[in-house]
């Protein structure tokens, strides 16, 4: 079960490997066949697994676990097989179909959820983690010369090490600064907010609650931490409120800081995507059912971006203003599965947070629980679904909360971290 995980997980960081290549080398190659070919490799190896070594019923869910989880698989199939007729009726649109992450394969990232009832599988994502921080913070300058995407999916499991720092040498915990560090400055500089804020999450419960399970009373509550936390808190408010331009003179510096201040810091560029949405959808059944893998919704403010950007072909051949994805992880899941869908997500992932926080005897498990929990705060303006590390661990994390097995091990974290 290890190799098989192994070999799914390897596709997707051969995809930035690659990216990688080509940017530095500056190489005219067209890589976006490879990118389908190794998702779809990804999550074939995947469910060959799970078959395989019967993952789904020795990762000891509970019944009522095991049933919730198989009815949102098979709404999900459901929602793929909705949207076949698209791929079928235009083959050379199928490799986008089953290789594309935010379609088909995005609706199988939850068969990861057998996976990560087993102890040898988070053992292996934390050693994994281990593994590949170092190498994006070595090469986290490319970040910025290049392209973000080539180096992300080494840093998609970046949060276990975060909450889980105590059990870092002192040199992957440098390389963990270093990537937070790239990671966040990136964000800044290029108005990725909720990534930021995503980050800070983590980092917050890295250093108030470390090593220690916070909703029983035993919580560590690091003075240092919380100082750090403050300082962090107050410097990133002063500036996101606009506050930084009028400490410089030079009228070029202060205009380009003001517009820096404007675009990437207080734009709001969802709000009228998002009116659109429900503009779009007029009837009860869509919401409670969606409009399958390839649903996509009408948006006008679509079409002024495509008109600017030359973009009105699709290769699904949607009319100009039909939109695949929309910034918000809830809306996007009500497009692809509806009420539904969403419902079912939800109803698993708060089992999987009590659980993990309240039914547990390690803080292993709540750590995992942190992790399922951010992704409800994130999907409020993104975290899309979609077949990517940071989606897997996710699930991953969501699997070991479920495990009755892991609820049970007082020295979880010990045995294994």
């Amino acid at each position: 079960m290890k190799k098989y995980f192994f070999i799914s997980i390897a596709c997707l960081f051969s995809i930035s490997i690659l990216q990688a290549v080509i940017k530095v080398g500056d190489l005219d190659l067209n890589l976006e066949h490879f990118k389908l070919l190794f998702v779809f490799l990804s999550y074939i190896v995947l469910i060959i697994s799970i078959f395989k070594f019967d993952t789904i019923h020795s990762a000891t869910f509970s019944r009522v676990d095991l049933w919730l989880i198989g009815i949102l698989i098979i709404w999900s199939l459901i929602s793929i097989l909705r949207s076949a007729d698209i791929p079928i009726s235009n083959l050379s649109t199928l490799p986008r179909f089953l290789g594309g992450a935010l379609y088909g394969p995005a609706l199988l990232v939850p068969l990861f959820v057998f996976l990560g009832g087993h102890l040898i599988i988070q053992y292996e994502v934390f050693q994994l983690s281990k593994m590949t921080i170092g190498y994006f913070a070595l090469l986290s300058p490319l970040f910025f010369i290049y392209d973000a995407a080539i180096l992300l999916a080494f840093i998609g499991f970046m949060p276990m090490l975060i909450l889980n720092n105590e059990k870092l040498t002192t040199r992957q915990r440098i390389y963990v600064v270093i990537a937070l560090v790239a990671r966040m400055t990136y964000c800044i500089l290029n108005g990725e907010r909720l990534e930021f804020v995503r980050l800070a999450y983590f980092v917050v419960f890295a250093l108030l609650f470390v090593n220690s399970n916070i909703f029983k009373g035993t919580f560590n509550l690091r003075i240092t931490g919380f100082v750090v936390i403050i300082l962090f808190i107050a410097s990133f408010s002063y500036v996101y409120t606009g506050n930084l331009s009028p400490h410089f003179s030079d009228p070029e510096i202060v205009k380009d800081i003001k517009s820096f201040e404007r675009n990437e810091f207080n734009s709001d560029s969802h709000a009228m995507v998002i009116e659109d949405f429900y503009k779009d959808f007029d009837s009860w059944p869509e919401y409670l059912f969606g409009r399958g893998a390839l649903g996509a919704t009408y948006s006008p403010q679509f079409v002024i971006l495509q008109e600017i950007t030359n973009t009105k072909n699709n290769v699904f051949g949607f009319p100009p203003g039909f939109r695949l994805e929309i910034e918000s992880g809830y809306l996007q899941t009500i497009l692809k599965t509806g009420i539904i869908g969403l419902l079912l997500m939800i109803i698993i992932a708060m089992r999987a947070i009590f659980l993990g926080v309240f039914r547990t005897k390690n803080t292993f498990t709540v750590i995992c629980a942190l992790i399922v929990l951010e992704r409800y705060f994130a999907m409020n303006s993104g975290a899309l679904a979609e077949y990517s590390m940071n989606y897997i661990l996710y699930w991953i994390s969501l699997g070991g909360c479920l495990s009755e097995k892991f609820g049970i091990l007082q020295m979880l974290r010990y045995i294994f971290f």
